[in-house]
């Protein structure tokens, strides 16, 4: 019976070019999504696609990278995280390759949205799993190193896209992505396993245990029915707790608005404030520097300040919106929306950080993984489902404002509703306080 050796993370050594890896995977994959405004605006425009069309598309592919994220989970028990990311980065490469070929929109909808939004979905958790395997002490600082030079790429890809569409035409464009995209697969095979499995030896079976106590264990756990593994896997009593599906709810709907903004967004510019594809390629490239600064300078303040991760979420989500109003307002002056747009940067920087740590204020360890599973099945969920009503506005009113309005709405109703849930949890913990110090009078 052959035996496995158990890994100890280095915290360092190979682990560091697990996060290199991580970073070329990320940063190969991700141009043809950061820039598919860019790039389709003018065929979209010309093919005289709508506002619903493109925000169900975009929703779409964003439905499936969510389920894939969920579905990655079970893949990685019984494949390599190696395994994994290279059929994730194959089904990219594949998808930007197959766009190249036409610009018809049910077209993308196999390319893109199928084919890149599994391979997104597979390659998040692969690289998540690898740098949580090679790191435990230091896992916040290869975390923050990973996340740091994955989004240093977005400053100037709108840019270098926006050059290449000048000169190659979106084709072209498109054929040199694809390229890029096949990066990743370099990057996946160098997220080396660490298990290595040694040669059957009896002195290992004798240490682990006899070979009839391994049967009577595989007997037992045979005997458990497929209904209580089901349940022990997807721990539904999480779903009881109103609290929590109160939280996801907030977090899924403040997701699929903050999202879609940020994927109409060249759209939003080049239609609302009439600014050239040089100036929202500059707009975007700015989005992107504010978005770093947010991730590295606005959690160290937090951390500092000892704020809660669920606060400063809500906080963003305000920033957010105020932000959209003021480019409603003044949508027709350029200095005021390339400034804006250090702002938005800013807020959807420092959200993505603590997005991914208000979870785990609420649920112990143990719970997360399953806990995360249900938020991503419902983002997937709901962004299928609401994110085209934003793209209805539009073309119901003939104008962005109150797309970007219904936005904001979405958004601000997950501060309300996590507001009146504190509001309630509170009034409920007063009223009990109360009644056990009237039963110790009494």
């Amino acid at each position: 019976m052959p035996s496995v050796q158990r890994f100890q993370p280095p915290d360092g050594g190979y682990g560091w070019m697990i996060v290199i890896s991580s970073v070329l995977i990320t940063s190969s994959i991700t141009p043809i999504v950061q820039c598919f405004g860019l790039i389709y605006e003018k065929p979209f425009k010309e093919a005289d696609i709508s506002a619903t069309q493109i925000s169900f598309l975009l929703h779409l592919y964003n439905s499936i990278m969510c389920t894939f994220c969920f579905v990655a989970g079970p893949l990685l028990k019984k494949f390599s995280f190696r395994q994994v990311a290279l059929a994730g980065s194959l089904a990219v490469s594949v998808g930007v390759s197959a766009t190249y070929f036409s610009s018809r929109y049910e077209y993308l909808l196999g390319t893109f949205c199928i084919f890149i939004g599994i391979g997104q979905g597979l390659i998040i958790q692969s690289v998540s799993l690898a740098i949580n395997t090679y790191f435990k002490k230091r896992l916040t600082l290869a975390m923050s190193y990973s996340v740091t030079g994955t989004g240093l790429l977005p400053i100037v890809t709108p840019q270098v896209t926006n050059l290449l569409l000048a000169n190659y035409n979106t084709q072209g464009t498109v054929l040199i992505l694809a390229g890029i995209s096949l990066h990743s697969l370099a990057g996946a095979l160098l997220l080396r396993p660490p298990y290595r499995k040694s040669k059957p030896n009896r002195e290992n079976v004798a240490a682990d245990g006899t070979a009839d106590e391994v049967r009577c264990l595989i007997k037992d756990e045979l005997k458990l029915s497929v209904t209580s593994k089901i349940k022990a896997l997807l721990n539904l009593e999480l779903l009881k707790e109103s609290s929590f599906v109160i939280l996801i709810v907030g977090m899924s709907i403040s997701y699929v608005a903050e999202l879609n903004f940020n994927l109409i967004n060249p759209f939003v510019l080049a239609e609302l404030t009439q600014l050239n594809r040089d100036d929202v390629a500059l707009a975007m490239s700015i989005q992107a520097s504010g978005d770093i600064t947010g991730r590295l300078l606005i959690p160290l303040i937090s951390h500092r300040l000892h704020l809660p991760a669920k606060h400063m979420y809500l906080t963003t989500l305000i920033v957010s919106c105020i932000g959209r109003q003021v480019l409603i307002s003044f949508c027709d002056t350029r200095i005021v929306i390339l400034t804006i747009s250090i702002l938005v940067g800013l807020a959807k920087g420092a959200r993505a950080v603590f997005q991914s740590l208000v979870l785990p204020e609420y649920i112990n360890i143990e719970r997360l993984p399953v806990a995360t599973g249900f938020l991503m099945i419902l983002n997937g969920v709901l962004s299928i489902a609401i994110g085209p009503i934003i793209g209805f506005v539009h073309d119901y009113t003939d104008t962005y404002i109150y797309a970007l309005q219904t936005a904001s709405l979405l958004s601000m109703g997950c501060v309300v509703l996590w507001l009146l849930d504190q509001l309630v949890r509170r009034v409920c913990r007063s009223r009990s306080h109360e009644e056990q110090q009237q039963t110790t009078i009494s």
